[in-house]
């Protein structure tokens, strides 16, 4: 089966979200461009930049469905372009995620 390892009984679905909400911007506490796990109301995790369509679409397939994306990436299209970083200095010091 090609989705057999997200399918099974055991495995407990989490939300991932990234968000670029610059009008919320504070320092570490709300990072302009940040991950969210989960419904936990303070989870934002600092991303580098936004994420580009192409780049979250790939970010899924990549890690959630492997085994298709492995099979079919030749056939896949996806351009990586980026946007700007918006990461503090301060919030490069905290784990973070980083896009380049």
């Amino acid at each position: 089966m090609i989705y057999a390892d997200i399918l099974e009984k055991n495995i407990s679905p989490v939300p991932i979200r990234f968000d670029d909400d610059p009008d919320n911007f504070e320092e570490i506490e709300h990072p302009q461009c940040h991950l969210t796990l989960g419904q936990f109301k303070n989870c934002r995790i600092p991303v580098s930049a936004p994420l580009t369509p192409s780049v979250f679409i790939a970010f899924i397939l990549r890690n959630f469905y492997n085994t298709a994306f492995k099979k079919f990436t030749q056939d896949l299209n996806f351009k990586f372009s980026l946007f700007a970083e918006t990461i503090t200095n301060n919030e490069k010091k905290i784990l973070h995620i980083s896009i380049d």
